[in-house]
């Protein structure tokens, strides 16, 4: 996060339009969330798209400490075991690299028995406004 200077402020908490909570700590934003009956797809599973859309605005959200507007421009997800509902899984995010107006990120989706689905995304920042 190349970005931030240090000893510079910067806010450790960001909550995503959809509710879910993440906090920073050691350079990566960490959450948890519930997916239930609007997200099923298989019986007692979540929808792969409602997953790749979770997926997606996490790893937008990983870029927030830099405060700056992005795009997703790539988005890669990888299915590791069936997503289940109406259990407490735990989101981590980061960024991977920063590459002035090119942004990478990934993120993890665990239960307790470990990575659900995993994802990496590229994203463009916009130039500022003046």
């Amino acid at each position: 996060m190349g970005r931030m200077e240090p000893g510079v402020p910067y806010r450790t908490m960001w909550r995503m339009p959809n509710g879910i909570v993440l906090q920073l700590h050691d350079r990566r934003l960490h959450g948890t969330v519930v997916l239930d009956e609007r997200h099923r797809g298989a019986p007692g599973f979540a929808a792969s798209g409602a997953v790749t859309s979770l997926l997606d605005e996490v790893l937008g959200t990983a870029i927030a400490p830099l405060e700056v507007t992005v795009a997703t421009t790539r988005l890669e997800v990888d299915y590791l075991a069936p997503v289940p509902l109406a259990t407490t899984l735990a989101i981590t995010t980061w960024i991977t690299h920063d590459a002035g107006r090119h942004l990478f990120a990934a993120a993890e989706l665990r239960t307790t028995g470990g990575v659900v689905a995993q994802a990496t995304g590229t994203f463009l920042a916009r130039p500022p406004m003046d």
